[in-house]
């Protein structure tokens, strides 16, 4: 891994302890070409830290045959691997739509809080290229497949699959979003293009909460939900047709069943949420119109929880949306009034303000990390609070297309005062995943870059 040239003075550079190369193909394949990009399968992959402190990676491969890795002792010299294969898609089965659509991945990897199963998602969905409306135009009927999601239950205890299914068994639905609940089910938030309710009118959406048991996923309850019309009448209609996925889940209305589908967690403070619209260059900032500013954030945090498994690396954001802390505390970094600086601030569930202070180093805004007239964004990725840590991602570019990055690092700081701890820098044509992890009573920073190279950075021990 590369390293920029930082000035003593100024940052600590986080030492690269060790890297591991998982036990997978160097080349699994492609899904296709888009506009004269191939797109590779090592680029979809996802993973997880189990109660065990093992690392599981997940990765997709276009033979079919998806690579499930645990990785155990991975701070030490010796670390152990073993790979288990799971049922995936491949290319054979979109050969034949090749010419009309390109293949959609998504996938995600998700362990239950006992760590007694991993839950692997790996949904295709045919996106439409430019063909398709060249053959409308022509009024010729296409009809676009219906996506699907492979779920795959593993027990890892014992090492092996426990059960497969297809969600397109489970009815013409289309799965936005899926999380490990209660450790005891599968919750599939899901959209129909036909009404689920044929009752009501128009306050019924086409949209769906589906439980299924783990391990055997089985289909357990069901609701549908009412995303339209007045407030009081979805609520209405939520809590009677939602009670028996409310009392399954731990939920105890619509707006926090959303919350754990969507991420895993409480219903985020509106305090704590997105500030700040898309991107503008930090020279020459436009002012917002007030629709912007009361609802720029918004839609793009929930374009951004709309996507599988992690926040997605593709799309640029000013701000990205807080992260919850074991303790219910909500860590946000939001635009400064000092810019280009940021503010990290925490609240409480309740939306009360515990902590802010403006950040000038290791962040935008740091002359030895930022440059003048740069599109330059960071986002808070895990909290540790037991450890005092907390991980942030930052990245630089002289536009918002992510092929001109100019730069991209992680930065650590301690989530109780917000002091200093270091950096460490990405190359710039990297796409890691980064996470904190504990291993043997010790933080790290762990980034996994296309399923098959783990890197491991010592944190510095607490004074």
């Amino acid at each position: 891994m590369a390293t920029g040239a930082f000035s003593a003075a100024a940052q600590a550079h986080l030492a690269l302890s060790r890297e591991i190369d998982l036990p997978v193909a160097a080349s699994r394949g492609s899904w296709g070409n888009i506009w004269g990009r191939d797109i590779p399968a090592g680029d979809q992959f996802a993973w997880s830290h189990a109660p065990d402190e093992s690392i599981l990676a997940f990765d997709s491969d276009a033979n079919g045959n998806w690579p499930l890795v645990r990785v155990r002792k991975w701070w030490t010299d010796k670390p152990e691997t073993e790979v288990l294969n799971l049922p995936g898609w491949n290319t054979a089965t979109f050969k034949k739509f090749m010419s009309h659509w390109y293949v959609d991945i998504h996938i995600d990897l998700q362990v239950t809080p006992d760590g007694r199963y991993a839950v692997a998602f790996g949904e295709a969905a045919l996106e439409e290229n430019a063909l398709i409306d060249l053959f409308r135009m022509h009024d010729l009927k296409v009809v676009t497949p219906d996506p699907d999601t492979i779920i795959t239950v593993v027990d890892l205890e014992h090492w092996q699959v426990v059960e497969t299914i297809h969600t397109s068994s489970l009815g013409e639905m289309h799965d936005d979003r899926a999380r490990v609940l209660n450790g005891g089910w599968v919750a599939l938030d899901q959209r129909n293009s036909d009404s689920l309710s044929g009752e009501g009118g128009d306050i019924y959406s086409d949209r769906r909460v589906q439980l299924l048991s783990i391990p055997d996923l089985n289909s357990g309850p069901a609701c549908a939900r009412a995303t339209e019309g007045r407030k009081d009448a979805r609520r209405t209609h939520n809590q009677r047709a939602c009670a028996d996925v409310y009392k399954a889940t731990g939920a105890d209305s619509d707006e926090a069943l959303g919350a754990l589908i969507a991420w895993g967690g409480d219903r985020e403070p509106a305090a704590a949420g997105v500030h700040a619209d898309e991107f503008t260059e930090r020279e020459g900032r436009k002012r917002e119109n007030e629709w912007d500013r009361e609802n720029g954030g918004k839609i793009r945090e929930n374009l951004a929880m709309g996507d599988w498994g992690e926040y997605p690396y593709n799309r640029w954001f000013a701000e990205g949306p807080a992260v919850e802390s074991s303790s219910r505390l909500w860590y946000g970094l939001h635009e400064a009034k000092e810019h280009p600086f940021y503010d990290l601030e925490t609240y409480d569930s309740d939306g009360v303000k515990r902590n802010s202070q403006t950040l000038r180093r290791l962040l935008c805004g740091d002359p030895e990390l930022d440059a003048p007239k740069s599109a330059c964004g960071c986002r808070v990725i895990s909290v540790s609070e037991g450890d005092r840590t907390l991980l942030t991602y930052c990245r630089r570019a002289r536009h918002y297309d992510t092929d001109l990055l100019q730069r991209q690092w992680l930065t650590v700081v301690r989530s109780d005062d917000f002091s200093d701890v270091g950096v460490i820098d990405i190359e710039n044509k990297s796409r890691p995943l980064q996470r904190l992890a504990s291993g043997d009573r010790h933080v790290f920073v762990l980034t996994l870059e296309h399923g098959e190279k783990l890197r491991i950075y010592a944190i510095p021990e607490q004074r």
